[in-house]
């Protein structure tokens, strides 16, 4: 008589499943580590998106705000057009300022008033800070609006004159030449950019 020893069966499962367990705990774990990068990933794309977006509503709205600014130097917001003159002083009253300011303190007004309070200027419905007036009371623009909401605050400007004199033009009767400097914010007040143009009227 022939005797053999046989492996329990239940002993032989236990081994497999004890395997099969390792392996679906290996697999789970690099799936989770997939998803959890994918997620990540798709995160910082968004924050990337939505910061972009938000600078490019902040240089509209700076935009705008040098577009008002040559509207009022033009004085095309009247009928006839009456360009601003003679009303630009060291104070830079209503955001209007003349060359003494720079020759006194030996750097440009921009840099000296702040943007964001008086004597900068808003456009459209809102003060830009302190007791700065409303530049669209001066020239009716409207305020700048973000998905049908005027946005707060509204973007700000100042104008510097600045005289020249063009080649073969005497130094006694310069031309005037005109610095404006703006800022306008994004939806996100801490989302801002400054422009600088310098406009010469026709």
């Amino acid at each position: 008589m022939i005797r053999q020893q046989l492996i329990p069966h239940t002993t032989a499962l236990a081994l497999q499943g004890g395997v099969a367990i390792v392996f679906a705990l290996v697999f789970l774990l690099v799936l989770t580590t997939l998803g959890v990068s994918v997620v990540g990933t798709t995160t910082s794309e968004e924050k990337m998106s939505r910061n972009y977006r938000d600078s490019l509503v902040a240089m509209s709205a700076a935009e705008a705000a040098l577009r008002d600014a040559e509207v009022r130097l033009t004085g095309y917001y009247t009928d006839p057009p009456t360009p601003i003159s003679g009303i630009f002083d060291s104070n830079c009253t209503n955001g209007l300022c003349n060359q003494s300011v720079t020759l006194t303190l030996g750097q440009p007004v921009y840099t000296i008033y702040t943007l964001t309070g008086s004597p900068a200027v808003a456009l459209g419905g809102n003060l830009c800070g302190g007791s700065t007036p409303v530049l669209g009371a001066v020239t009716g623009s409207p305020p700048f609006v973000i998905a049908g909401v005027a946005q707060t605050p509204q973007p700000c400007y100042i104008i510097e004159l600045l005289p020249f004199s063009l080649p073969g033009q005497s130094a006694s009767s310069p031309s005037s030449i005109y610095r404006i400097t703006a800022i306008g914010w994004g939806r996100s007040p801490t989302t801002q950019v400054t422009l600088q143009e310098e406009f010469i009227p026709n």
